[in-house]
């Protein structure tokens, strides 16, 4: 695929967490057996990431997402994104607390066939230093922040998930005009 078709799939992506989507036909920018590997978790395949899309949309009811910068090379596809909303409901461990939150991060997509096959998420660390018990854990050679919002420590990746990972995403810089 070339790098615009890529980045397209991906924007699509984004667009499904600020569009509340009730339709299931709407997930198909993501592969059957997709991948997706965020701090402390993994998912696999199309129906375990449109039920954390639905977790999302039932704490954060006004979630919206932005792109603020995508950086893509043929497959591959690099965003630095942003997720408002108001924590309303219930959200893994966190008891709704009717606040603004604002996470920000970065994503490393791979895409084929003109769907997600593979998808990375990292949060960037907190504004404030978190205390930490034990050291950052790290995934392909990523260092991974162990915080969320007020500096809980999250566990570390589960190692028997990882034992059958994917080949890791790997980005290549070019100066422009480079081949």
């Amino acid at each position: 695929m070339s790098a615009k078709e890529s980045a397209a799939v991906v924007r699509r992506y984004y667009d499904l967490l600020t569009s509340h989507p009730s339709d299931v036909g709407c997930y198909d920018v993501v592969a059957p057996n997709a991948i997706f590997r965020e701090p402390g978790r993994m998912l696999q395949a199309r129906e375990a990431f449109r039920q954390r899309v639905a977790d999302f949309i039932t704490a954060f009811p006004d979630l919206r997402c932005s792109i603020d910068d995508l950086v893509a090379n043929d497959d591959r596809v690099a965003v630095r994104w942003t997720l408002r909303g108001t924590h309303q409901a219930v959200f893994g461990p966190y008891p709704a607390s009717s606040k603004q939150v604002t996470l920000t991060g970065i994503g490393l997509h791979r895409v084929a066939n003109g769907q997600m096959v593979e998808v990375g998420l990292l949060r960037h660390p907190e504004r404030e230093p978190a205390t930490r018990s034990e050291p950052r854990s790290s995934h392909s050679g990523v260092e991974l922040d162990g915080t969320w919002g007020s500096g809980r420590h999250l566990p570390p990746w589960p190692q028997q998930q990882l034992a059958h990972r994917p080949r890791p995403l790997r980005f290549r810089a070019r100066r422009v005009g480079d081949r």
